[in-house]
């Protein structure tokens, strides 16, 4: 590979698209890397460019360092390529001090607890429902600044309660989430989540990411509610695996259900007559 291919693979490609304003992060995408602007080493000063790799039972994480020209990779059975990834940098880390190139390991960070303030009245139109990868889930904000956030995936699952601050943020009591909504100039709201993570003895991770977005009432076509009506509450396996594949042992089948807080978001089309 020459020198000028490998300089575009660690381009900041993620800016290219639609993305958070700066912040600590071990996932800003190049060509390839999952990051190359991994924390903590960005606290540093230095380059660094991660690629995570996971199959069911086998996970791995390679993590280079090139100003520095040192990498290190891990492959573990069990666990997560995100805990492979924290013992690279582990590694690096304390390789890096035992070559005198820092003198001493930076200290894990926190957005710091919530400051009491009075949140404005305008935050409570960002209340609604939010859609992501995962599913959907309910967003209330009450006038007290307290914002609790409900999975309609999880039923089951406690509410996550986050607090409005002074800076005009929602944060975790303990300050290593920190929420803000932002609207975009295609008019879409997104919820900002930057949060650290710290794992015993195997250092801290951090995330920055657009988690999800403010779903609005839409048209729904009487073919589409039907189709999916139809599908609602059954289970469904993957059809490019082989019969032999152990996907099919360590991973359920998928099951399909329609949003019941969507469903009564749904404005029909005046032509549409829906029979439950």
């Amino acid at each position: 590979m020459s020198g000028k291919s490998a300089a575009a693979m660690a381009q900041d490609e993620y800016k290219t698209t639609l993305w958070p304003d700066n912040a600590d992060s071990s996932f800003e995408y190049g060509l390839g890397w999952d990051s190359v602007n991994l924390y903590p080493f960005i606290e540093y000063g230095m380059k660094a460019l991660t690629k995570g790799g996971d199959t069911p039972l086998i996970h791995s994480s390679l993590v280079a360092l090139p100003e520095q020209d040192i990498a290190a990779a891990v492959v573990s059975s069990g666990g997560s390529s995100t805990y492979d990834q924290l013992l690279a940098n582990e590694i690096l880390l304390q390789t890096l001090k035992e070559k005198g190139t820092i003198a001493e390991f930076k200290p894990e960070k926190s957005y710091g607890a919530p400051v009491k303030n009075d949140m404005p009245e305008y935050m409570l139109q960002y209340s609604g429902i939010y859609g992501a990868y995962i599913g959907t889930f309910n967003i209330d904000i009450n006038e007290g600044g307290v914002m609790s956030i409900t999975s309609e995936q999880l039923p089951g699952s406690p509410a996550q309660i986050y607090e409005h601050s002074a800076d005009g943020t929602f944060k975790s009591a303990d300050g290593n989430v920190m929420i803000s909504f932002v609207t975009k100039e295609n008019g879409r709201t997104y919820l900002w989540i930057r949060q650290y993570v710290s794992v015993p003895d195997l250092g801290q991770t951090a995330l920055s990411e657009y988690n999800a977005e403010k779903l609005q009432p839409q048209d729904l076509p009487t073919k589409t509610k039907k189709a999916w009506m139809q599908r609602d509450g059954k289970k469904y396996y993957l059809l490019n695996e082989k019969y032999t594949s152990i996907v099919y042992l360590v991973l359920p089948p998928t099951q399909l259900n329609v949003s019941k807080q969507l469903r009564a978001r749904i404005r029909p089309s005046p032509n549409c007559k829906f029979r439950e």
